[in-house]
């Protein structure tokens, strides 16, 4: 009994990282967007710049980050059945 438990809330931790790494990356795609269209109106025009983009370096270095945590939430629960996920459990992460 207590091995299913300990099943179930293990379950229920890689189901939560699992939606939040969704969130995230929802987060990052639209801040990114923004700073790129921040950057093309102020010096995206700019043919003389010879710098590189300041946006690039943002999506690089939380980019970084976007891989750990879609490692951890994608990678870091290999010890878990198939079975232990019920709709239920689904469901409740899903809201």
């Amino acid at each position: 009994m207590n091995k299913e438990i300990a099943n179930a809330e293990k379950a229920i931790s890689a189901a939560i990282k699992k939606a939040d790494f969704k969130k995230y990356l929802i987060a990052y795609a639209i801040v990114n967007l923004l700073l790129w269209i921040i950057w093309w109106f102020a010096e995206g025009d700019n043919k003389e710049a010879q710098s590189s983009p300041w946006p690039l370096w943002i999506m690089l270095g939380w980019g970084l980050g976007m891989v750990f945590k879609f490692i951890d939430a994608y990678t870091g629960h290999k010890s878990l059945p198939n079975n232990t996920v019920t709709p239920e459990v689904k469901n409740e992460t899903a809201e």
